[in-house]
């Protein structure tokens, strides 16, 4: 583990897979008013909706994904909107709820941060704020920006002592070890190793952090 990282990181590469959940449009700056919020909104709706249930063909039952995409490249950064999906991976899109979608992630590859244990949503506002901080080569890479997902264990339920996973996408660093920059990939669907390609790095203000503030 990096000494400048709160949390261990693991360089991995993830095959392609599809979240079904609900979708909301987020305007940054609304984030910081607990009337506009809509990030902690939709995690309430869907867990107080016991939505969760409706999905089909859940992989993993009851392990929560938080879905970031679609951010735009405003240059002031209240100003950035993006999407986010709260919902869980599923084996195949059918029979859709109304009302949710099924947002399909490529395969790419991604560092992964194990973070937490804490309460929500002190644990994950921490998070973000830390890794907002991260250089490219604490990284592993430059972020590209275009998704980026927070995972939540199905065995946690203690909401004071949290744990969760912070995967965010990017470009493979040509300086890494020849061991981080082939791992293999972990994913639902088995371990093997695959070829990546590589994707046009985005340029943005700054990088992307969420205002996780109400939750």
């Amino acid at each position: 583990m990096d000494s400048t990282l709160k949390y261990p990181k693991t360089l991995v590469q993830l095959d392609s897979f599809t979240i079904v959940g609900i979708q909301r449009n987020i305007l940054q700056k609304d984030e910081l008013d607990p009337q506009k919020a809509q990030i902690g909104r939709t995690f309430d709706e869907y867990y107080s909706k016991q939505l969760y249930d409706q999905i089909p063909n859940r992989l993993n039952p009851m392990r929560t994904h938080c879905l970031y995409f679609e951010l735009s490249d405003g240059q002031d950064w209240q100003e950035m909107k993006y999407k986010i999906v709260v919902g869980e991976q599923v084996s195949q899109v059918k029979n859709v709820p109304e009302g949710m979608v099924s947002i399909k992630v490529p395969a790419h590859h991604f560092c992964r941060f194990d973070c937490g244990p804490g309460p929500i949503p002190d644990v994950v506002i921490e998070a973000w704020q830390s890794l907002g901080k991260l250089n490219p080569e604490e990284f592993g890479g430059d972020r590209t920006h275009d998704f980026e997902l927070e995972v939540y264990p199905e065995d946690q339920l203690d909401r004071n002592s949290m744990k969760f996973h912070l995967y965010n996408r990017n470009i493979m660093n040509n300086n890494l070890s020849e061991q981080d920059n082939f791992c293999f990939s972990q994913s639902i669907f088995g371990l093997f190793p695959f070829f990546v390609p590589i994707l046009p790095k985005r340029k943005l203000a700054q990088d992307f952090v969420p205002l996780r503030l109400y939750q």
